[in-house]
């Protein structure tokens, strides 16, 4: 028999089996991959900027977060005792914090440990935000746009004070009787006495002055379109918290236990004294 034929026997015999024994280790493979289940996708914990032109950055450095569940349980989702400072940008972009892994159930509050929030804004548009003590200036379009908590009571002309009363011209002295000079022997010689002087008249009050109109500090005026808030604020300062920032929670959060997350949307109210500028909002995505 030719060598080559018998080699070329070998080969194909060799090709079987090999196929055989994949053939024979697929299923138990199959088997192993189906077995391997995909990762737990946990919760994100989402911080972004509601993204108003003139700032340039919100910088919080957070420290806590807290879910409080039906029974009124706080859960802590997060935590970092040195804070984590993270630069919100004003395109309103998204920055994930942390993926947890939280327990399923459905959760009715939250709530933010935030130590400090470095802002930066330009207040006056101007183009840098080096400038202290500006005054707060909107175009009226902005000025209306603003939640009703963050407008000043609308000024009221101030009245006009009366004018007070003239004093009445005093009173004639009474003229002195003429002397009795029907007796012959009688010679009246007292002159009649001088009139006393007549009491000056009390001067009327000073008029009250005009209230100030009611709102938050000075009141704004309008002047060519621009609203002049007689507010004023450093365009670079820090924002100092002292409590937990408590979102208002519009609904309840029912928590499958897997994905979703959770955005806290930071805002910056400048016309707040300092330790109340920064306000969050809460939104949900399942």
């Amino acid at each position: 028999m030719d060598k080559s034929y018998f080699l070329l026997v070998i080969v194909i015999c060799g090709i079987f089996f090999i196929n055989g024994c994949v053939q024979q280790s697929a299923p138990g493979l199959n088997i192993s991959v189906e077995e391997e289940s995909a990762p737990e996708q946990g919760l994100q914990i989402v911080v972004k900027d509601v993204g108003f032109p003139e700032i340039k950055f919100l910088q919080p450095t957070i420290t806590e977060i807290q879910l409080q569940d039906e029974s009124r349980k706080w859960t802590t989702i997060y935590s970092n005792p040195e804070g984590e400072k993270l630069k919100l940008t004003p395109d309103g972009a998204e920055i994930i914090l942390d993926t947890v892994s939280l327990k399923a159930g459905t959760y009715v509050g939250t709530r933010l440990k935030v130590s400090t929030v470095d802002v930066d804004v330009d207040i006056n548009k101007d183009g840098d935000s080096e400038d202290e003590h500006v005054e707060i200036i909107l175009t009226e379009e902005e000025f209306l746009s603003l939640p009703k908590k963050d407008q000043p009571a609308r000024p009221s002309a101030p009245q006009k004070p009366a004018a007070p009363e003239q004093p009445s011209a005093p009173d004639e002295p009474d003229k002195p009787a003429a002397p009795d000079i029907t007796g012959a022997d009688t010679v009246d010689t007292d002159k009649p006495s001088k009139p006393s002087e007549p009491d000056q008249p009390d001067q009327p009050p000073e008029p009250e002055q005009p209230l100030e109109p009611e709102g938050s500090g000075a009141p704004y005026k309008i002047v060519d379109g621009l609203v002049y808030m007689g507010e004023y604020l450093d365009e670079k300062h820090t924002v100092t918290l002292k409590d937990y920032l408590v979102p208002h929670f519009d609904d309840k959060f029912v928590y499958g236990g897997s994905g979703g997350k959770i955005i806290y949307d930071f805002t910056l109210h400048p016309l707040y004294p300092q330790d109340q500028q920064i306000s969050v909002d809460v939104f949900i995505t399942p």
